[in-house]
């Protein structure tokens, strides 16, 4: 596991229903290079309420690399902004 927690480009679906689903991100790797990662699969989604600020996380799975990995995003609402927390492989 490696905590990462850094701001990403997101970009997200919103479905009809209101739920906000996240496809693809980019974020900078310790060698400052630009990662895109396309997510294949949210393995779990759950509500968050830390210090009275709304989130929302998400477990997803992304081939990098050609590993299978699993990421830990979150997506902040009140400051729409999206983090991504961990690297779980």
């Amino acid at each position: 596991m490696t905590l990462v927690n850094q701001p990403v480009q997101m970009l997200s679906i919103c479905e009809m229903d209101g739920q906000i689903r996240p496809f693809r991100f980019r974020y900078e790797d310790s060698e400052h290079q630009l990662q895109t990662v396309r997510i294949a699969e949210i393995i779990a989604t759950r509500e968050v309420h830390s210090v009275g600020l709304q989130s929302y996380l998400y477990i997803c799975k992304a081939i990098c690399h050609e590993r299978e990995l699993l990421f830990e995003l979150r997506y902040m609402v009140k400051q729409h902004k999206w983090m991504l927390q961990r690297i779980l492989n």
